[in-house]
């Protein structure tokens, strides 16, 4: 098994992992997280003299020898056990059940008017925790999370799936590269810009599945249309914002994206309801994602070079 079907399959397991809280052997799992943390402590001088291009060049390089070495390695192994080393390894930068989870967990919550509650849920989530909540009344934490989820939906989700689909494992860890350990690096023109331009292409994919997973979960797909057309003109708007602005417009509510932009800001404000809503259009994009690269891959097996489609 091999080319995209290969992916395809890798992929759907990875995803169904993610999903059931399946983890990778602890041994495995140390040695991975131990080379990652070496490269960040290596490449963290250059992120304290602000020299960020560098960084994002040689920690991108680096993660994808480490996932063309790790390919390599779970495709050494009888095929079954490959698959599912290479589904397990995948699944490591992707967080799909952790943004469910959070909307699902502080929605239920909010609703219960305990937010002492949702301010620990929220402190634990890795979704959610970044952000502090101490200041946050229950409104505000339902926009703000709100906002969280429908963005990672494509950071944590649609685009790893997407480069892994392109670059296998290489493509899938160095995006998790640019996307994760360089957004904690001093601010610089030419790393920022490696990472706008490896989040865009997905981050428009991700939006567009989300308008569609909107409509299958009867929420207001051409409100979505509406307030990415006219808040997210291409080359005026941040394109990794996408998805917020979609989710806004879906769910007719005001929300902040990652820029500290506020969003269709003739919306309501959001409810737990909403937040639980948007968990919801999460899962139903990843699942549309899921399905193309399916689709993908059974057109290659069938319609590709005899050599791949094994």
């Amino acid at each position: 098994m091999r080319g995209l079907w290969r992916r395809a399959v890798v992929a759907g397991l990875a995803v169904g992992f993610d999903l059931l809280g399946v983890q990778m052997p602890t041994s495995v799992g140390e040695r991975v997280s131990g080379a990652g943390a070496w490269l960040t402590t290596r490449l963290r001088p250059l992120a304290r003299a602000g020299v960020v291009g560098p960084m994002a060049i040689t920690g991108s390089t680096g993660s994808a020898v480490a996932g063309r070495a790790l390919e390599q390695w779970s495709r050494a192994l009888p095929e079954g056990l490959g698959l599912a080393a290479e589904a397990l390894l995948l699944k490591e930068v992707l967080s799909v059940e952790a943004v469910r989870k959070a909307a699902r967990q502080v929605s239920a919550a909010l609703a219960r008017d305990d937010i002492g509650t949702a301010r620990e849920i929220w402190s634990r989530s890795p979704v959610l925790a970044a952000v502090p909540c101490d200041s946050l009344d229950a409104t505000e934490m339902a926009q703000v999370a709100t906002s969280r989820v429908a963005a990672q939906a494509n950071s944590h989700a649609v685009a790893p799936l997407f480069y892994y689909a392109v670059g296998g494992l290489p493509a899938a860890l160095a995006y998790r590269w640019l996307s994760a350990e360089l957004a904690h690096a001093p601010e610089g023109r030419f790393g920022e810009h490696m990472r706008r331009l490896a989040m865009a292409v997905p981050a428009w994919a991700s939006a567009g599945l989300m308008k569609v997973a909107a409509e299958l979960r009867r929420a207001d797909s051409l409100g979505a249309e509406r307030v990415q057309r006219t808040e997210g003109r291409l080359l005026q708007a941040p394109a990794r914002a996408a998805t917020v602005r979609v989710m806004s417009g879906a769910l007719g509510v005001r929300l902040v994206d990652q820029e500290g932009n506020a969003v269709n800001v003739a919306g309501r404000s959001a409810t737990p309801d909403d937040l639980q809503r948007a968990g919801s259009i999460v899962g139903m994009t990843v699942g549309l994602a899921g399905g193309l690269l399916l689709v993908a891959g059974l057109a290659w097996k069938t319609f590709g070079p005899r050599g791949d489609a094994r």
